[in-house]
């Protein structure tokens, strides 16, 4: 009965792991043919060309992980190189988690804000303006990544499926290094 139940308890455990909110950013140079090279990240994320591209696999970084991410904002960067000059788009987004039994997978939303880029120029990285329409300014997203802080300022949030992007020109071998603040979200709409 005792290794039943630390069966159930460690099974438990590991899909309460895997539903935390955790870093994931794509930086995707497809479109361009940009080849990018990833650079190890100091804070354990994990910075590479994902082994799940079948095509250009080598125009793409995947940034996933690090530590939980609770309701407090943490920072966390991250850099690449690219190997021509050309476009590439940065999509910022939650971890990917699938139930074992269920069709979809689940919306495990985080939030970011102030954004610092250097090596390639993000318009409106603090989020705080908006368009016509309610949306960041500059950047592909849609009304449900946008949130109103408590004090009046702006910052996104966004899941695997609901991501915000923006596409940034880059310059060969110009390192770029992305920091942003990240934090758990509770609100699932």
């Amino acid at each position: 009965m005792k290794r039943v139940l630390a069966i159930a308890l460690f099974a438990a455990a590991a899909v309460c792991m895997a539903q935390q909110a955790q870093v994931r950013v794509d930086v995707n140079g497809a479109e361009d043919k940009v080849p990018l090279a990833a650079v190890k990240s100091e804070q354990g994320l994990s910075v590479d060309n994902p082994g799940w591209m079948k095509e250009n696999k080598e125009c793409y970084v995947c940034v996933s992980g690090g530590n939980k991410v609770g309701s407090d904002w943490t920072t966390y960067e991250f850099s690449f190189i690219p190997g021509k000059d050309g476009k590439v788009t940065l999509n910022f987004m939650g971890p990917w988690f699938k139930a074992q039994d269920a069709k979809d997978i689940t919306p495990i939303w985080v939030a970011y804000d102030n954004l610092i880029v250097t090596g390639a120029e993000v318009q409106n990285p603090n989020f705080d303006s908006l368009n016509d329409q309610g949306l960041f300014e500059g950047w592909e997203c849609n009304q449900a990544n946008v949130v109103k802080g408590q004090d009046g300022k702006n910052y996104a949030k966004a899941w695997h499926n609901q991501r915000i992007a923006q596409t940034v020109d880059v310059k060969k071998d110009q390192k770029v290094t992305v920091k942003f603040n990240i934090k758990a979200v509770e609100d699932k709409k």
